[in-house]
């Protein structure tokens, strides 16, 4: 029996920021279902409405796939599985605190994609990844730019993560004029700095992918996620690869 068939254990959600219509939300949706073997795939979203605040609505969508999850957890071996874009990732990340404020263990797997200035903490579900091309970060997106930075220190000088932290902090301090000349190792801000991006990497876990796996929007569409289309088919084997081996184990 296929992967598909035999593992059904899970519920799909795709987090996406304002939809204008079901029509822009359709593209995302199908690459997402099709790649779980047309699974249903429920979408969360902070619609459209101009009557109340973009943070009103974020709010709200956050609730209500909070009151989702919550209302399909019961199930034995069942597990979520959601996907999160632009501001999607804010609602995701709302929903997921909730969970955790109520101490609810919730098997969840997170996968993030695009540049953002909110990143989803690893404690928050079974299973965080945010992935990114380079090319869609902006200046606002402090914390991806920053470990991007790093992330290209180790490999251009060939350095390990704590060497290239050392190098980045130390430029950084340089930038902004607190360097004492000759005690970086001891200088408080230096530390600071330092202390400041490690907890980056080990809070968050990112992956910057090569441009060469971008995919193009076929017709003109335009969705951002589609970009990702090959990570997520990769994502999709991967999990429901981990299905069937749950359940053989189960068995």
């Amino acid at each position: 029996m296929s992967l598909i068939n035999r593992a059904q254990s899970f519920t799909l959600f795709f987090c996406e920021g304002v939809v204008e219509n079901s029509i822009t939300l359709k593209p995302s949706l199908k690459l997402i279902c099709q790649a779980f073997g047309n699974h249903q795939v429920y979408a969360c979203n902070s619609g459209n409405s101009c009557t109340v605040s973009p943070e009103e609505k974020i709010s709200k969508a956050a609730n209500s796939l909070f009151c989702q999850i919550i209302s399909l957890s019961g199930r034995e071996s069942h597990h979520f599985i959601l996907f999160a874009i632009e501001d999607g990732i804010k609602i995701a990340q709302i929903a997921l605190k909730k969970i955790n404020e109520k101490s609810l263990n919730i098997p969840i797997h997170v996968f993030c994609f695009g540049g953002t200035d909110t990143l989803i903490s690893n404690d928050l579900a079974t299973k965080v990844e945010h992935y990114v091309f380079l090319n869609h970060l902006e200046k606002e997106h402090t914390i991806l730019n920053q470990m991007a930075s790093v992330n290209s220190r180790m490999q251009s000088q060939n350095s390990n993560l704590t060497v290239a932290i050392f190098l980045e902090a130390s430029e950084i301090q340089r930038q902004t004029n607190t360097s004492r000349y000759g005690k970086n190792f001891f200088d408080v801000d230096f530390r600071k700095i330092t202390k400041k991006i490690e907890h980056y990497f080990n809070a968050y876990s990112v992956i910057f992918l090569d441009e060469e796996l971008k995919e193009s929007p076929e017709n003109g569409e335009n969705c951002q996620l589609l970009a990702y289309s090959r990570r997520i088919q990769e994502i999709a084997k991967e999990e429901l690869t981990e299905e069937v081996k749950k359940e053989f184990t189960e068995y």
